[in-house]
């Protein structure tokens, strides 16, 4: 029979009997050609077999188990089915609620997905409806316009039902990755599409609560499901199950806030799914790091209790041999809690009483990192610090040391961690030598620390920074008031003022808070030497073996440099108009000021005639005024 005829009975059609099941086989049959796909004349009959799909499913749904019309339904959805294969265009045609027929179609999918008697006799339609539902995520170019679609109909919800009862049903003991793969797929893209907008609080905000609990469920489904990993098609599958659940959980997590989160116990349940991923599927790193960074996304919650998982933290730290996502994870909610010194406090008194604060430093440091995304953990310490930590830090340096390695070594790819990473050394440092008065540790004892962030080896404003505290460390050591460093020390030393004296970040995206902290470093370290006659020849003999073209060099050419580019920025900031720019260009000029204040006391303390150095008074003269 050819087409045309074909289609001329199928729109004669008023109401269906014996032939109709074979009529809709043949177009279905049919349609599996692009030609006839995209032909006007079918697409002119599909309004009718969604018609008569909307008439059998509207029986199911009022009648109830009606098996009878089961066949008819299953070869309508066939033809649409293959009425959407690899056509955008078809799929935009279905895709819409712009006619009446349309919208009951769409409007009677979600009433048959929410009904209360969901059952295995009737799953044979719901896996057919699934399997058209797909043809809009595959081989598109319009997915976003077709997930906005899905949103505004709930067809999610119909996902989440659908799952809800696989797993909660008679099926459970035989379903396998097969049944779970279809749904999971659809609502993996549809999550992945909606993310990426702000629509997804809006939309999903009082839903993800539930939602996340239904996947977590299914998640915990497929793990116990038995695989054949012989099978690579069936692995196929599984790696596919496994991608997308830990795809979906991330992506619901993405909300800026899920209504009630710190409630439940969703956040905990997350996290023991980390160890129960089966380590042979695909991209097990992968779907690890997924699970990871959604508990980092739920920590992170405007609106989330991060005090509540305290007791289940710490007691994944009484064993460092924890899973270390788990336990990087478990430092990051801590992190995330502390938001007031009073805070810092209630947790630290926490942890001194749960397990002791010795011990917990000891335990994190014990902690087997095996990724890098795993030193997030220290974003803990960037809120918790102090003096003591800071020395229970040190008594773990070995631990320290390689972190370091590995987070440097990393830093350009990993550029979040290497900054949490990074500011956790500038606290680390403050906290060892400088807030603590009368330390028994010595900056000196670490270099093999501090060389990992030489900004010779390393440019960039964080090891900068991480210098400029070491020098602020090393003058209140009171070794600069005394004029002289042990030989050892003497190469780590010069390092140090070498970078203080030059002209390294001072670029046109320059931030005020690196500028300023170089400028009170340069204060402190100015003010210190000429307080203390600390004079050049002083200066050439420890750093440079009483070498002063060495001195001129590295010493004054540099800071000559230093203080043409400062007054260069102080000449730009000094035209801004905006208020809050010359808030900050007041700090930043009293700051220069008091740093050639004390440059200039240091140059008239003695120094041999030089155009440099003569220089360097008339820029920082010509600042002061």
């Amino acid at each position: 029979m050819e087409l045309t005829a074909l289609l001329e009975k199928i729109d004669s059609i008023d109401k269906p009997d014996g032939s109709t099941n074979e009529l809709l086989k043949k177009f279905g049959d049919l349609l599996r050609e692009d030609s006839v796909r995209s032909s006007s004349i079918s697409k002119g009959s599909i309004p009718t077999v969604i018609k008569i799909t909307n008439a059998e499913l509207f029986q199911v749904i009022e009648s109830g188990d009606d098996a009878s019309c089961y066949s008819l339904i299953l070869e309508a959805l066939r033809v649409l089915i293959n009425f959407l294969a690899n056509n955008d265009d078809n799929r935009l045609f279905l895709a819409s609620s712009d006619l009446d027929y349309k919208a009951t179609f769409w409007s009677l999918i979600c009433k048959l997905f929410s009904l209360n008697t969901l059952n295995a006799k009737r799953n044979v339609i719901y896996e057919r409806i699934l399997l058209m539902l797909s043809q809009f995520i595959h081989n598109t170019d319009l997915l976003k316009s077709f997930i906005i679609f899905f949103s505004e109909t709930g067809i999610e919800k119909c996902l989440i039902e659908y799952l809800r009862f696989i797993i909660d049903s008679e099926l459970a003991a035989e379903t396998g990755f097969d049944e779970l793969m279809i749904p999971i797929e659809i609502y993996s893209e549809f999550m992945s599409e909606m993310s990426d907008t702000t629509s997804v609080d809006m939309i999903f905000a009082n839903d993800c609560k539930e939602h996340l609990d239904t996947i977590i469920k299914v998640f915990n489904f497929a793990v116990r499901l038995n695989v054949y990993e012989h099978d690579k098609e069936e692995m196929d599958i599984v790696n596919d199950v496994f991608s997308n659940l830990s795809n979906i959980i991330y992506n619901i997590t993405l909300c800026e806030d899920i209504p009630n989160l710190s409630s439940t116990k969703i956040h905990s349940k997350i996290l023991k799914l980390i160890p129960q991923l089966p380590t042979k599927i695909q991209n097990f790193t992968l779907n690890k790091r997924r699970l990871f960074s959604s508990s980092g996304n739920i920590a992170s919650m405007t609106n989330y209790d991060n005090s509540v998982d305290f007791s289940m933290a710490i007691e994944y730290f009484r064993n460092p041999e924890t899973d270390p996502y788990i336990l990087s994870a478990c430092a990051i909610d801590l992190g995330n809690y502390i938001t007031s010194v009073e805070k810092a406090e209630l947790l630290r008194v926490k942890i001194d009483n749960e397990i002791g604060l010795k011990k917990f430093i000891a335990n994190f440091y014990g902690i087997k990192f095996n990724d890098v995304i795993q030193y997030q953990a220290f974003h803990l310490f960037n809120n918790l610090m102090s003096s003591d930590i800071a020395v229970y830090s040190f008594e773990n340096y070995v631990s320290v040391l390689k972190s370091a390695k590995v987070v440097v070594d990393n830093g350009q790819y990993y550029k979040e961690v290497f900054g949490i990473y990074s500011k956790f050394i500038k606290k680390l440092i403050r906290f060892a030598f400088i807030e603590k008065k009368n330390s028994q540790i010595s900056i000196f004892e670490f270099k093999d620390l501090w060389n990992h962030f030489n900004p010779v080896d390393h440019p960039g404003a964080a090891s900068e920074e991480i210098y400029l505290i070491l020098t602020q460390a090393f003058i209140a050591t009171k070794l600069l008031e005394t004029g002289s460093v042990e030989p050892e020390n003497a190469p780590f030393v010069t390092s140090l003022v070498e970078n203080l004296v030059s002209a390294n970040g001072l670029n046109d995206d320059i931030s005020s808070t690196f500028l300023l902290e170089k400028l009170k470093t340069l204060g402190i370290f100015f003010k210190t030497i000429a307080a203390h006659s600390i004079n050049s020849q002083v200066i050439t003999k420890v750093l440079y073996d009483s070498d002063p073209d060495q001195y001129y060099l590295h010493f004054i050419t540099p800071y000559h440099i230093f203080l043409e580019k400062l007054q260069q920025i102080l000449d730009e900031q000094r035209n801004l108009n905006n208020a809050n720019s010359q808030n900050q260009f007041s700090v930043i000029q009293n700051n220069s000021k008091f740093v050639c204040a004390t440059t200039i006391a240091y140059c008239n303390l003695s120094h041999d005639t030089n155009e440099e150095v003569d220089a360097i008074q008339s820029i920082c003269q010509s600042i002061i005024r």
